[in-house]
């Protein structure tokens, strides 16, 4: 396994997602039940509407700690990162790396015929990784700059 490889090599056949009127609490519950930290929005087609992360919904939270009363009346929609970005199952394992790096996020759906079918994150990349024996690994291709 290398990071050549297509995402499909390890994409996770769970995938849970909410809609966009999924209420707040019900995300809520969700992050809280489940190991998860990003749940893809989608409509009733299972198209990409946006994501959610944990980190999005504590910041919403937060927001709201004055105004509890807003909280119940809160959907994903109000909160969720529209137009994410996204890849395909034969988009390369390396390309989200490039992705996460680039952008600073940690997880991006996957996308077969206009329908979300997975997500891949960071935490998934490093499992990878730690996968990956040591004497596959060429001295050139590690870089360390001691600071």
């Amino acid at each position: 396994m290398n990071f050549c490889n297509p995402i499909s090599s390890i994409l996770k056949k769970e995938l849970v997602t909410v809609h966009p009127n999924t209420l707040a609490e019900d995300v809520k519950h969700l992050f809280n039940e489940k190991s998860f930290h990003h749940l893809p929005v989608v409509n009733d087609y299972g198209n990409l509407l946006g994501i959610i992360s944990k980190l999005d919904l504590f910041r919403m939270e937060k927001l709201l700690e004055k105004r509890p009363s807003t909280w119940p009346a809160l959907d994903a929609k109000d909160f969720m990162t529209k137009h994410p970005q996204f890849l395909s199952p034969s988009d390369e394992l390396q390309t989200a790396a490039h992705i996460f790096l680039e952008n600073k996020i940690h997880a991006l759906p996957i996308v077969k015929d206009k329908i979300v079918i997975g997500i891949i994150t960071a935490h998934d990349l490093l499992a990878l990784l730690l996968k990956i024996p040591y004497a596959l690994v060429e001295d050139d291709d590690l870089e360390f700059d001691p600071v």
